[in-house]
């Protein structure tokens, strides 16, 4: 825990959030170091040494590696490290090893594709162009901000400004699977555009924003930082923030981050997307809302034995989703030919209800 905090009942700047964050990171740190935890330790690399020590551990030539999301990141280092002692590899929703940060105009064509979904539905009639709605809403946020008394479980209340940077913060938490919260989201955007604050105050009751100090996990702070970003793609997200729907908030306080501390920070050589010939499976969801579909085939662009199998209108966390996704699995793992066809799911069910 650090001494920094974002006040919610002030307008704060996103300069301000930055250097707070990055104040609050850095304290955080020296906490750590002074309590004798090698902070240099905590990062992708070595977790991948790390699965090559538990092979050892089990005499084992080789292993199988399953994972999605940062599995998936960690699974691509992996690959790097002990190319010789992987059998297979199933990942899904595959994270690139430069892709901690996703690029803010990829997050522009999620909800573009979202729209798409719109139009097949009697949504339609209420949310005819969803980014301008929300552009209309953020606009409306930059103009004047809303003073809200958010509910707590005690049933103490806690003022609060809305402000842009919130509603920004909270779609980057609500948007990873089609199923979960996106149409909740779409119904925050329709009641802040008219006027309607109710579900809003519903949903930050559950405390996503507090005024207490910025508190840090060592091993996701030290690995985001450690797995960094190439100047090159930096560039990229420092000119698609400001005209993005959600600047920067997807991957928030990354890159707000990037060399803060320069040891931590594995380098280029390890950005490096990898090479393989090891047999890969992989499962990527159309309407992913973190990992999107063009950035997991770029990641995995030098594999030269990948099955991807499409899952239309999954998201993020798809193991689930289907029983295909589990038998596709089951039929890769015992060596046999696995079906590259598309899995189809339903439309996801984006009509809007009250609490």
């Amino acid at each position: 825990m650090s001494s920094e905090h974002i006040a919610l009942n002030s307008v704060t700047t996103e300069a301000q959030i930055a250097d707070r964050y990055r104040k609050a990171a850095l304290e955080c740190f020296t906490q750590w170091k002074s309590q004798h935890i090698d902070i240099y330790g905590y990062n992708t690399a070595q977790n991948a040494l790390d699965i090559n020590d538990l092979r050892k551990h089990l005499k084992a030539d080789k292993v199988s590696l399953w994972g999605i999301s940062y599995g998936s990141h960690l699974a691509l280092s992996a690959i790097k490290a002990m190319p010789a002692h992987l059998d297979k590899v199933i990942i899904a929703s595959a994270e690139g090893l430069n892709q901690t940060v996703k690029l803010p105009h990829q997050t522009d064509q999620y909800f573009e594709k979202v729209q798409g979904i719109i139009n097949q539905q009697a949504l339609k009639q209420q949310v005819s162009d969803l980014p301008a709605l929300m552009r209309r809403v953020h606009s409306k946020l930059e103009q004047q901000p809303i003073a809200l008394q958010i509910t707590q479980k005690d049933g103490s209340k806690t003022p609060m400004l809305f402000q842009k940077h919130h509603i920004q913060s909270l779609a980057s938490m609500m948007i990873a699977d089609p199923n979960q919260y996106l149409a909740m989201l779409i119904h925050v955007y329709l009641g802040l555009d008219n006027g309607n604050t109710e579900l809003l105050k519903h949903i930050l009751q559950r405390g996503m924003f507090t005024d207490e100090p910025i508190t840090f996990k060592l091993m996701p702070l030290a690995m985001d930082v450690a797995s960094g970003i190439t100047a090159k793609r930096l560039a990229k997200v420092t000119t698609q923030s400001p005209t993005a729907l959600l600047g920067d908030k997807l991957n928030f306080p990354m890159p707000t981050l990037h060399l803060i501390d320069k040891k931590l920070d594995l380098g280029d050589d390890f950005r490096t997307a990898p090479l393989s010939s090891i047999p890969t499976l992989l499962f990527t969801g159309s309407l992913d809302g973190r990992t999107y579909p063009e950035e997991q085939l770029e990641a995995v662009r030098g594999f030269t034995n990948l099955t991807q199998i499409m899952v239309n209108n999954a998201g993020h966390n798809l193991y689930t989703s289907s029983p295909l996704v589990l038998a596709r699995m089951q039929t890769f793992l015992s060596g046999k030919p696995v079906s590259a066809e598309a899995i189809q799911l339903p439309l996801p069910k984006l009509a809007l209800s009250a609490p």
